[in-house]
């Protein structure tokens, strides 16, 4: 699907990098929490309050499964099928939560993190004085040098999707929402035809009745495995996304070298590059550091709770 050739029917929809860069970023803070209007407590509410509390002049905006359909449909009326798309992974807020924070980056702008963060500095510090005139997007290094995990990844750097900060607009954004739709519909179709996975996944969840979150049952009805969220709206769509438009916008084969073993914060188009430590803080590989580090953020707790509710493919190709 592509969403460009709307931009003279709805002006939110795409700016041009050049038009961006007239005009500052969006003050507001978004965070997804599917508890709706309960405030988590403990290390994720100390998290939320430090959000607030360092940032005094930006709106906090909350989601949640209760509300984010509404706030899809309300935010992308000019387009129907994402709307009914989202509809269609009710039961799986996963994908919900990744999915709704790209398109509340592109229609509104803002900082997007996840509710298991917390600000490190306040998000005027995040872009240094000598960049901020030629910034629209920030975006940090969460792995550098390949992650097991994510070995199909076709790029040396991966970038974080639990922490981003955009300019309402931005067409790396509106990459990202028509890659993630794309992905999602294709992903869908396979699995309306794979009942067979679908069941031994069911019965594999059962089997770990004890240890699964209260959703996991219902989102593993989808017949979903840990890599198909990373690759359908984790982080593999979100740096594709971000390489694809870098590549583009600089003429050349982008493959993340560029920016390997960063220290500083790199500039390439307009979009901010943070090294591993700006995002990416408390990791056992890129030679991450830690959050006290003076490049550090936004620290992220790595709660990843929902990555126990989903079978590796090489579970659900034992089947």
């Amino acid at each position: 699907m592509d969403l460009r050739g709307l931009e003279t029917s709805n002006h939110l929809i795409f700016h041009s990098p050049e038009e961006l860069l007239l005009r500052p970023f969006p003050k507001k803070i978004w965070q997804w929490w599917k508890h709706g209007a309960e405030i988590p407590d403990g290390r994720l509410g100390d998290g939320v309050a430090m959000w607030r509390l360092q940032n005094p002049d930006h709106r906090y905006e909350r989601l949640s499964d209760g509300d984010d359909e509404t706030f899809v449909r309300d935010h992308t009326s000019w387009n129907p099928d994402i709307a009914k798309l989202f509809s269609e992974i009710s039961t799986d807020t996963i994908l919900r939560s990744d999915f709704v924070r790209y398109i509340a980056l592109l229609m509104d702008g803002g900082v997007y993190a996840d509710i298991d963060t917390t600000p490190m500095k306040p998000i005027e510090k995040w872009i240094p004085n000598d960049l901020a005139n030629e910034t629209n997007l920030v975006v940090g290094i969460e792995m550098d040098k390949g992650y097991p995990e994510y070995e199909d990844i076709p790029y040396t750097v991966g970038f974080a999707q639990y922490a981003i900060m955009a300019k309402q607009g931005h067409p790396a954004i509106l990459r990202v929402v028509e890659k993630v739709y794309h992905n999602l519909r294709v992903l869908l179709d396979e699995k309306k035809s794979r009942s067979a996975e679908i069941e031994y996944a069911k019965q594999n969840m059962r089997q770990k009745t004890e240890q699964q979150s209260a959703h996991a049952e219902a989102h593993q009805m989808l017949g979903l495995s840990f890599e198909d969220v990373i690759r359908a709206t984790g982080p593999t769509a979100f740096t594709a996304s971000i390489w694809e438009y870098l590549s583009e916008r600089t003429g050349q084969n982008l493959t993340g070298i560029e920016v390997t073993n960063i220290t500083e914060p790199v500039l390439i188009s307009d979009v901010l590059i943070l090294p591993i430590n700006g995002f990416g803080a408390e990791q056992v590989h890129s030679n991450s550091g830690h959050c006290n580090d003076p490049q550090a953020m936004v620290c992220h707790f790595w709660v990843s709770s929902w990555i126990h509710d989903y079978p590796y493919e090489s579970d659900l190709n034992q089947s």
